[in-house]
């Protein structure tokens, strides 16, 4: 009978640990991170009997599958990454492709404008159309431009909250850590404990990429990507974000440890820190990129609407106004120089950002490739550094070790304006117009085109009158030989002749008048829409904004298509640890059923038990 009650009260608990458990499981079925748990049941049978003494259990066992708890860390960054990654491809994509407030469309109604104004240079309704086009192309410029920088400090805000929610979630490691540990030795089973920390860590890995190592102990060190330590047993490291060197308003990731900080850069490559960096450093090349067109469309308007004369008979100024380039100074420079950068040829210009460095000379990188570039000169104004498209200048004296950022183009788009807001001012007419003498009697026709911009915007005038039909004279000297394939060249313009002159034929060359009609500057700046400027000249305007277009759209693609099959992967892991992990209300509940019996039939032992011993009670005490 001793054994038999026993026996039952083995039973009684057993079933009384597996009920708790089945309620606990039950009570979690909605908790986020829960781990349903079970109690191991075992007879227990001792030597040299053929009777066992009950049943016992071990602690309460928490159903994991740590292969698949791992899949989901590396999931989880993968799909913090292209969270991230994929909303801003998906916003540039609109940004630029937008029919409205896109580059393109804006670009073909400005040189269609100037088409229109070379058909009819004096209609003042033509020319403030072309203004119009123009203060369209560069609000757009600017409209894009800023929109960029925008997401750049919308990236920051959300870089400085991600890196607080990551040291939130390492301390909350460590702390689980010692609690684990703490409860562990005083033999209690820490399963909810080590269910907090396994969601602790994926919401950690859905912000940086991390790798976890499980101690002996049964604590887990938490490690970056590449390497450093963030969680090591009950301490915490913390992730901090230090002001560039560059651009105080731009941050850099760092890992403060043991009084060191450790500058992480590139090495974050996962989660949504990892795709808040990707996105800042595409940032940058669409800012460069984009200005780079802005810059190319100024600089090359301007320096033909500056070959032409306005309406009022006065030379053309600059179309188009804006700073187009950015240096930046290293906050640890000790020199005093402030170098200065002039765009000097669009089709070399590349949208990258540099290094310029002086260790006793100076030595240019390319930020994007990492790769020198070749500089020529020395920096004077007289003799400039010459890199990829623009030249440097460096008034002040640098130190060694001083280290500059420039940005060539990356200022244009956002700063690109028009220069002034009067019609009258477009210099549709050429500086000067070659006009054939009343008295020619030959066949030749005269077309005027500048082959020295520094010396044709003189306006000097010449006359050029043939001696026969193979020499010709300017302005009465000289008797030089005629090539009709090379043309005259005389102060600073080219004279081609369509036809054959003959002695006595004379073409004189006068500055171009207020309201003289004449159409060919216009010309020549409509042509530079379809002219392959850019890129080694090997791109137009608009073949620069369509690859842009594309890239963006390719990008966007891209993304998708990885954030689906990511999220594919993800969802059948998460799938998998809720088949094993997860609670199941119904076998939960016929858990409950059958626990509720074995409990009612271990109580009906010991009270069988019960009334036998009080059987042998009342048959003793007779």
């Amino acid at each position: 009978m001793a054994d038999m009650l026993s026996i039952g009260s083995t039973a009684l608990n057993a079933y009384k640990k597996a009920l708790d458990t089945t309620s606990h499981n039950v009570a979690n079925a909605a908790t986020e991170g829960y781990s349903r748990q079970r109690v191991e049941f075992s007879s227990r049978v001792p030597a040299g009997s053929s009777i066992g003494l009950g049943v016992g259990f071990q602690d309460v066992e928490r159903v994991v599958d740590q292969l698949v708890g791992q899949r989901l860390l590396s999931g989880s960054s993968s799909g913090g990454r292209l969270d991230v990654y994929g909303d801003y491809t998906a916003r540039l994509d609109r940004l630029y492709s937008d029919a409205d407030t896109g580059i393109g469309g804006a670009i073909d109604s400005f040189f269609a404008g100037l088409s229109r104004l070379s058909s009819d240079p004096a209609s003042s309704a033509v020319r403030t159309e072309v203004l119009g086009a123009a203060e369209d192309l560069a609000a757009n410029f600017r409209r894009i431009g800023t929109a960029l920088n925008d997401y750049g400090q919308e990236i920051e805000q959300r870089l400085s909250v991600s890196v607080s929610e990551v040291n939130r979630l390492a301390e909350d490691i460590a702390s689980f850590n010692s609690q684990i540990a703490l409860a562990r030795g005083t033999g209690t089973p820490p399963n909810d404990l080590l269910d907090k920390r396994d969601l602790a860590l994926q919401q950690m890995a859905d912000l940086v990429d991390i790798k976890t190592v499980t101690q002996d102990s049964g604590d887990i060190n938490v490690f970056t990507g590449s390497g450093q330590a963030l969680v090591l047993s009950g301490n915490a490291n913390a992730l901090g974000l230090r002001a560039d060197e560059f651009d105080g308003s731009r941050a850099e990731v760092v890992l403060r440890a043991g009084g060191q900080i450790v500058p992480l850069g590139d090495s974050i490559s996962g989660g949504r820190i990892g795709g808040l960096l990707d996105v800042r450093g595409e940032l940058d090349q669409d800012q460069g990129r984009l200005g780079r067109m802005a810059a190319a469309v100024a600089l090359q308007v301007n320096e033909q609407h500056q070959q032409g004369v306005d309406a009022r008979g006065q030379l053309g100024g600059e179309l188009f106004s804006g700073a187009l380039s950015e240096v930046r100074a290293a906050s640890t420079n000790t020199g005093t120089a402030t170098p200065q950068i002039s765009l000097t040829d669009v089709s070399a210009l590349t949208g990258d950002s540099y290094d310029l460095r002086f260790n006793g000379g100076y030595e240019l990188v390319n930020r994007r490739t990492g790769e020198p570039v070749a500089l020529t000169g020395s920096g004077t104004p007289a003799d400039p550094l010459v890199g990829e498209g623009f030249s440097i200048t460096v008034p002040g004296t640098p130190a060694n070790g001083d280290r500059f950022l420039l940005q060539p183009t990356h200022g244009a788009a956002m700063n690109l304006s028009v220069a002034f807001g009067d019609p009258t001012r477009l210099a549709a007419a050429g500086l000067m117009r070659a006009e054939p003498a009343t008295q020619n009697i030959g066949t030749a026709q005269a077309s005027l085109t500048v082959n020295d911009a520094a010396t044709a915007v003189a306006q000097t005038p010449a006359s050029i009158e043939f001696i026969d039909a193979n020499t010709y004279s300017v302005d009465g000297a000289g008797a030089f030989a005629y090539d009709a394939a090379a043309g005259i060249n005389v102060n600073g313009f080219n004279l081609r002749l369509e036809g054959d002159p003959v002695a006595g034929d004379r073409f004189d060359l006068n500055a171009a008048g207020p309201n003289s009609g004449d159409n060919r500057n216009a010309l020549a700046m409509a042509a530079l829409g379809d002219r392959a400027s850019l890129a080694g000249g090997t791109r137009s305007f608009s073949d620069e904004n369509a690859g842009l277009v594309a890239s963006a759209g390719d990008r966007a693609r891209q993304a998708e298509r990885q954030a689906q099959a990511t999220g594919a992967i993800l969802a059948q892991d998460r799938a998998q640890r809720d088949s094993v992990s997860g609670v199941n209300l119904d076998e939960e509940a016929a858990n409950l059923l059958r626990f509720q019996q074995g409990y009612q039939a271990a109580a009906r032992v010991i009270d069988v038990a019960n009334q036998m011993f009080q059987s042998l009670l009342s048959a003793v005490s007779r």
